[in-house]
């Protein structure tokens, strides 16, 4: 066992200590829609290899007035852990709610200024007498369960090796064990900080978070949690254009969107489409990117994009294109975390434009090249009332223009909203079976 404020031996317990006075809490930052229900404060403490390290509680509950469907946020009892004197090494959330199905929930913690320290946290059902950690090599010890405060039932923390696969056995009555689950462990860099958990908790997206009160009134499409039913065809100002599923060799679904308000208020400014050739680990892909043309007008106004051709900008996230975000589902798969490679590029060169017809419409478009990103292809032009950037990862430039010239516009009631909708579908479910298979213990029997 190491000495206090030395790292330990590898493949070894670091040193523990649990006495002394507890330090004050540190503040907190409320979800918006939430308010402090009671107050943080400390409910374990110590120095793990000399280190302090401190794990806090508190609860919140909704704002007067707020609306469950705009923050999606759970309400209720909260738990944080936090590594250095006031978490100057850092730290983060501890799920407080048990999945159906399970018994514990963990939370773990990974810092890269002290990565000789690995912090799990979580809580443990009423069912489970007994909790323990196991190492690969057959070293076990038994985790203490403590009660919580207020809203928090019995909860853990323990302090493993690193570098030494390890996982968590939950017994019943009479040492039946209920469950296990092996803890994942991540590499982080000097600069870097990470988290994980297994078994957290989640809500449906149609109906209240814990914490909120249940609500019993029907939705009409558009409205409340239903704002993005028929891909916000209901409250989008400006007309909406997808490139038709049956064009596309792979799955199609709602990518995101933006706009302004909250939600009762809200008005989307910007619509996108995600265009894969299979969930999970995709080669092939692309963004149809909708921009309502005032919201386009505007950021184009204040932040002018670069147009002089052959020159690298390097301020490129500050005009009014935005950084292509479709590399970031490539690039973390290719590289994986050893690579730490950058999520958005940063320099972008302006390629000139070219001639198509859209929909019926002569457009000229833009085109720009990332630094970096060789695989990423992006054009961009205006149709009426509507701006359309499509970015492809792994398509030539023809493959691109191609999908462009078959863009239609999507409505309410029409047959291409028929397909588009039977697409994400069949999308989320290959997305499913895909997690399903990647993360077979996440997801009951």
């Amino acid at each position: 066992m190491s000495g206090v404020g030395e790292p330990p031996a590898p493949g070894e317990w670091p040193e523990v200590r649990t006495k002394g006075d507890a330090p004050p809490p540190n503040s907190v930052s409320l979800e918006e829609g939430t308010v402090l229900a009671y107050p943080p404060e400390v409910i374990a403490h110590g120095f793990v290899a000399g280190i302090p390290w401190t794990i806090q509680a508190w609860s919140t509950a909704p704002a007067p007035g707020a609306k469950w469907w705009e923050v999606m946020v759970a309400a209720g009892p909260q738990m944080e852990f936090h590594l250095g004197a006031h978490g100057f090494l850092g730290g983060g959330g501890i799920h407080v709610r048990v999945p159906d199905k399970h018994f514990f929930t963990a939370s773990g913690h990974f810092f890269g200024r002290a990565p000789y320290v690995i912090a799990w946290a979580g809580v443990v059902t009423k069912e489970v007498e007994r909790l323990e950690v196991v190492l690969e090599d057959g070293r076990a010890k038994e985790i203490t369960l403590h009660d919580g405060p207020a809203d928090i039932s019995r909860f853990f923390w323990v302090f493993p090796p690193r570098g030494v696969p390890t996982e968590i056995v939950a017994y019943g009555r009479g040492d039946q064990v209920l469950e296990r689950k092996t803890l994942p462990e991540v590499d982080v860099t000097p600069e870097q900080n990470a988290g994980t958990s297994v078994d957290p908790a989640g809500w449906r997206a149609d109906r209240p978070p814990p914490g909120w009160p249940d609500e019993a009134r029907e939705f009409a499409p558009g409205e409340g949690p239903r704002r993005e039913e028929d891909f916000l065809l209901h409250i989008a100002p400006f007309p909406v254009f997808v490139v038709p599923p049956e064009t596309w060799e792979g799955i199609v679904s709602l990518a995101g969107h933006g706009g302004h308000g909250t939600h009762a208020s809200y008005v989307p400014t910007r619509i996108e489409f995600e265009y894969l050739d299979i969930p999970g680990e995709p080669t092939r892909g692309m963004h149809v990117v909708n921009v309502d043309s005032s919201e386009e007008d505007s950021l184009e106004k204040r932040y002018p994009p670069h147009r002089e051709e052959g020159l690298w900008w390097f301020d490129a996230g500050d005009d009014a294109a935005f950084i292509p975000q479709l590399p970031g589902r490539f690039r973390e798969e290719r590289e994986g975390a050893a690579g730490h490679g950058e999520r958005s590029p940063r320099g972008r060169r302006y390629l000139g434009q070219g001639q198509l017809i859209v929909s019926g419409t002569p457009t000229v478009y833009d085109r720009w090249e990332y630094q970096g990103y060789p695989e990423l292809v992006e054009i961009r032009f205006r149709l009426p009332r509507v701006a359309i950037r499509l970015e492809g990862w792994n398509l030539s430039l023809e493959e691109v223009r191609g999908f462009a010239v078959r863009l239609e516009r999507l409505e309410l009631g029409s047959g291409l909203l028929g397909r588009m909708t039977k697409a994400a579908t069949e999308a989320a479910a290959a997305w499913e079976k895909w997690l399903r298979k990647r993360h077979p213990d996440a997801w009951p029997a």
